[in-house]
């Protein structure tokens, strides 16, 4: 299964859409981009902290910089 992302509002994401509105085996379509599932588990997402604290981390081991979040 693949994510799309069609601009509706271009003549060729226009046809498009209504091509594959005609084929309810092969669409999930959402109207809006909050709906869009997320590409990895909600349990694998890191807090901004934890993130800041892995780049911390990450930056000075292989490049040898303290960075300042």
């Amino acid at each position: 299964m693949a994510t799309v992302l069609i601009d509706n509002k271009s003549s060729a994401g226009d046809k498009l859409l209504e091509y594959v509105k005609n084929r309810p085996h092969i669409k999930n379509i959402m109207d809006k981009l909050d709906n869009t599932p997320l590409p990895v588990s909600e349990d694998e997402l890191l807090s901004l902290e934890e993130f800041g604290t892995y780049m911390k981390k990450l930056a000075h081991e292989r490049l040898g910089i303290r960075l300042t979040l």
